[in-house]
């Protein structure tokens, strides 16, 4: 009787072959799409833009102020105009000179309720379409600051949002 092959006429050794082509192929792919990523990013990005005065007034503001300990206070959802809502989370920058210690090295708490009302206070009712843009954020987070830092006699010398999300 003559040899029966397999799968179609091919042989055995024809069959290993053509199944070892499929997972170098796909390994091949998954390689060179990586490839393209990495240096697409590294690459395919203009130049970086110069900065503006008030980037670089901001920039030279933030590395004058020496924040301490940063406290973190957690996400609030905030109804803003016309049925939208802001999800917040703020942090608050410390002044590097004001110490929670309590004199016998225990760290009393920094209370964060008067904060947490004013962000409530900043936000409520605020338009999407002023929050939407970098520049009301961050004329948003000035006036936060002010009002914060003034609250807390100076001991706030800035603001980070950590979370900020608008519906």
């Amino acid at each position: 009787m003559p040899d029966k092959k397999s799968s179609g006429g091919k042989s055995d050794e024809e069959e290993k072959k053509g199944g070892l082509k499929l997972p170098v192929v796909i390994g091949l792919c998954v390689v060179l799409l990586g490839a393209g990523y990495f240096v697409g990013g590294m690459m395919g990005g203009a130049a970086p833009a110069e900065e503006t005065e008030a980037e670089a007034e901001a920039t030279d503001e933030e590395a004058e102020i020496e924040v301490g300990k940063v406290i973190d206070m957690e996400a609030v959802n905030i109804n803003l105009a016309e049925g939208h809502y802001l999800r917040v989370a703020v942090s608050l920058g410390l002044d590097h000179e004001v110490s929670l210690d309590d004199g016998h090295g225990k760290e009393v708490e920094f209370k964060t309720a008067p904060a947490a009302d004013l962000v409530l206070r900043q936000f409520v009712g605020a338009s999407i379409e002023e929050l939407s843009t970098i520049e009301g954020r961050d004329e948003a987070r000035e006036a936060l600051l002010e009002k914060v830092s003034e609250k807390y006699d100076g001991a706030v010398v800035a603001i980070y949002f950590t979370e900020f999300v608008m519906q």
